[in-house]
């Protein structure tokens, strides 16, 4: 069985052929390497081998979910039929292949492309009803000890209806022989079932289909900023309500910190101050003569020294106490030092 290299619907493979021989062999290599990683593939019934994506996930909430897979479930009912004649399209593309299905009764985590493949290569029994009328079965329910089941059909015109299979059992073989190939599919990028059909329903041409698939992700990248920006938002309250809270728990040891930090500091600019005057009284002895220059660097680098250590010792105390306020893990450093006033680096 051959590899397809590059998938002809990705939009990889159509922004290669669109740069032509004008891109570069580096690419392209990569390109193939990255298709020949067989934890990036998945192999269908028919041989073809399709790269598959890394997933982007979008966090939503429990109720918007539920109500987002009665959407689908509707929604692949009344497509049941037109995915089924546009199966060749579906097997291009790894991220169509793994469009996510409402689970319908033991069918578990099904996808498009594994429902495709069990209509078309499995029993006839599941796209025909007992009439012989086109009608593909969709959900599965069962006594695995009795055989017996309760199973539904979906026809053209996405009317549903009560179908009954041979065994619970040989239906539920069936599906899984299918289904058992594919493996941790969940950490790859898929479609939804509205987007699939967004790109069966554009022009047939790679220019369109690329252009149709561009729009579907930029559409992508702008919900996920948006959720982003929520998370961003309830992070920064949560934030805020944590950083008050463990405020006021160490309320006493932080104005301690403070005042003590004040006074500290008050005293090293005092003595700093001193430094300065006593400089500009030897700097006046250099210059009238009263000091030769060798004797003046002696007697001013005492007072540098004494200077940079005064500062050091007022960093030291103030990072000794951040440490010491920081080992309970349970205050954040901005609280801290926003709570005082001032700089914890300056």
């Amino acid at each position: 069985m051959d590899i397809i290299t590059i998938n002809n619907d990705s939009l990889l493979s159509e922004a290669l052929k669109a740069k032509g021989d004008e891109c570069p062999e580096a690419i392209k290599d990569d390109v193939v390497q990255k298709m020949n990683n067989s934890d990036n593939t998945i192999t269908l019934l028919n041989g073809t081998t399709l790269l598959c994506y890394p997933k982007t996930e979008l966090m939503e909430g429990i109720e918007e979910e539920d109500a987002r897979k009665e959407q689908d479930l509707r929604f692949f009912l009344d497509h049941a039929h037109d995915f089924r004649k546009n199966a060749d399209k579906i097997f291009q593309d790894s991220r169509m292949f793994l469009a996510p299905v409402p689970e319908c009764g033991f069918f578990s985590h099904p996808t498009l492309g594994i429902f495709l493949e069990w209509w078309i290569y499995g029993e006839e029994d599941f796209r025909k009803d007992k009439e012989g009328n086109d009608a593909l079965t969709y959900y599965m329910i069962g006594n695995p000890m009795t055989g017996r089941n309760l199973c539904g059909c979906v026809y053209p015109d996405g009317t549903t209806k009560t179908i009954r299979h041979k065994s619970f059992m040989y239906v539920m073989d069936d599906y899984r022989s299918i289904s058992n190939r594919y493996k941790a599919l969940g950490r790859f990028d898929a479609y939804s079932l509205q987007e699939v059909w967004e790109i069966l329903s554009s022009e047939q041409t790679p220019v369109s289909i690329m252009e149709t698939k561009m729009m579907i992700q930029e559409r992508r990248n702008a919900k996920l900023n948006q959720h982003l920006s929520a998370l961003q938002k309830k992070y920064d309250k949560l934030s805020n309500k944590f950083n008050q809270i463990c405020i006021k728990h160490y309320q006493k040891e932080l104005d301690e910190f403070r005042n003590e930090y004040k006074r500290r500091e008050q005293e090293t600019e005092n003595e700093i101050a001193k430094i300065w005057e006593q400089r500009r009284e030897l700097k006046s002895q250099l210059n009238s003569g009263a000091l030769d220059l060798m004797t003046y660097q002696k007697l001013v680098y005492p007072l540098a020294h004494k200077r940079r250590h005064l500062k050091a010792s007022l960093i030291v105390f103030k990072a000794e106490q951040t440490r010491r306020l920081l080992s309970n893990n349970d205050i954040t450093l901005s609280a801290i030092s926003d709570y005082l006033g001032f700089s914890i680096f300056a």
